[in-house]
């Protein structure tokens, strides 16, 4: 469909009975690697949603005779490796392959990583077998939680401070929509680093340019992303 759901809907609608962590990563990067050699918009974006729809999401099962909820999600290893070997390329990629507002899937997708919150879906029926928590993952402040969001962070980071010209004006025209927007739930601290590693990146690569200051004004000031499109990083 493209709409980044495909794969939730296969946990959701119950067709999924067993831990198929090894199956949804595999199908993810195989849509990678269609995309890569399609090199088409329309399917990078759907490679996208895709894979950023499995991040910070958690599964919540109640049993329908217990009334007990128990959690799943995709082991923090494994999203650190969508985020790192799906998300980033493909951002880099489809920053290449089109212009205006659809260029914005990508980085919005990978600084809404760093929201403090999860997604919990609650799902009502019988007691699901692979479980891995007891509680939704921002309700446990365990040093595993918190180490899966400092690596997070620092990929993010990176991606900012290494981006490329068009892509870096992307990401601070992002984190711009994102800060004049009420209630995001990623910390000001986390987009102040977005804006210093992005803008470091930015003119260390355009320090012959006159017009790169301009550039980056026109970005943080004249923000076209719509703000469906902004609520996304919230």
């Amino acid at each position: 469909h493209g709409d980044g759901g495909s794969m939730i809907r296969l946990i959701n609608e119950g067709q999924i009975t067993n831990d198929s962590t090894k199956e949804l990563v595999e199908n993810l990067l195989m849509l990678r690697d269609i995309a890569l050699i399609m090199n088409d918009s329309y399917v990078i974006a759907a490679c996208i949603r895709e894979a950023r729809s499995l991040m910070l999401l958690c599964f919540g099962f109640r049993d329908i005779t217990t009334e007990n909820i128990n959690y799943w999600h995709l082991p923090l290893r494994d999203q650190i490796s969508i985020l790192s070997a799906i998300l980033i390329p493909m951002a880099h990629r489809l920053g290449l392959t089109t212009e205006g507002t659809d260029a914005a899937i990508a980085p919005i997708s990978i600084l809404s990583c760093l929201t403090s919150q999860w997604n919990t879906i609650q799902i009502i029926g019988p007691r699901m077998n692979f479980a891995n928590l007891s509680a939704p993952p921002h309700l446990i402040p365990t040093p595993k939680f918190n180490d899966f969001r400092q690596k997070i962070q620092g990929i993010i980071f990176q991606f900012c401070s290494s981006a490329p010209t068009k892509l870096s004006l992307q990401i601070l025209k992002i984190a711009a929509a994102a800060t004049r927007l009420n209630g995001s739930n990623i910390v000001e601290s986390s987009l102040f680093t977005v804006y210093e590693e992005t803008l470091h990146g930015f003119f260390s690569a355009n320090q012959e340019n006159p017009d790169a200051l301009i550039a980056v004004i026109q970005s943080l000031q004249l923000t076209n992303i719509p703000k469906s499109q902004a609520l996304q990083i919230c």
